[in-house]
């Protein structure tokens, strides 16, 4: 899938976005971009956009049960307690929570 994220339009329209990395053992970074250089509001949709894809994928490929054993075990939920008041003030707690809980 991240793959294939380069290709699109939104990407060539927008380079920064080809800032966003992906490694299988640390996930998205997005630490590369800079916010000087891009319409903020255009990467945040994207990377609402790539979290939301691979967690469907998760879901999807491993089923619904087994993506929440492993959102547990990678502290998922502990992360988004401990960081309720940023992750609210961002309005992305109830997001994230709907995310990562609902089938």
């Amino acid at each position: 899938m991240f793959q294939n994220y380069s290709q699109l339009d939104i990407v060539k329209k927008n380079p920064e976005l080809s800032s966003i990395t992906f490694q299988r053992k640390t996930g998205i970074n997005i630490i590369n971009i800079d916010p000087m250089n891009c319409d903020m509001v255009i990467v945040e949709k994207e990377i609402i956009n790539l979290i939301t894809r691979m967690v469907e994928i998760l879901k999807d490929e491993e089923g619904y049960f087994t993506s929440i054993k492993f959102f547990i075990e990678e502290n998922i939920f502990d992360y988004l307690i401990s960081n309720f008041s940023l992750l609210n003030d961002l309005n992305l707690f109830i997001f994230l929570i709907k995310l990562f809980l609902i089938k």
